[in-house]
């Protein structure tokens, strides 16, 4: 969540200072969210946070810009984050299994797979590790 792709620091650090620090990376972006919720869409985030794992200071902090940032969008928003470098960090698949799982998808049944219907924003879509 700190790439670029919903939010940017307001400082100009290239990443947050604190959890205020904070603004959404566009000025449409709180619309397009609202609008693709209207339209059926369910809106998760998924984020690799590893460096937050051993930092309870800064996770308190982290979850305090999601909690606002969710609060600011004013959708229901389902966010998913690896706090290590293991199978749910992306570009693993992990954090998206446990989605389908709880969402009560089975990706391997086509007639329920939500893949055909979802796509994905962010900024390295195909980068290597």
């Amino acid at each position: 969540m700190q790439d670029g792709t919903i939010i940017v620091p307001k400082s100009s650090n290239k990443f947050s200072k604190d959890e205020f620090d904070w603004k959404f990376w566009h000025s449409s972006i709180k619309a397009k969210v609202k609008t693709l919720y209207e339209d059926g869409h369910q809106i998760v985030i998924f984020t690799n946070q590893a460096g937050l794992y051993h930092q309870p200071n800064r996770l308190s902090q982290f979850k305090r810009k999601i909690e606002m940032v969710c609060s600011v969008l004013q959708v229901p928003v389902a966010v998913f984050c690896a706090l290590a470098d293991d199978k749910y960090r992306k570009p693993q698949m992990g954090m998206w299994d446990i989605f389908t799982k709880i969402s009560g998808f089975d990706p391997r049944e086509t007639k329920s797979c939500i893949i055909p219907n979802s796509f994905f924003v962010g900024d390295a879509a195909g980068r290597a590790g």
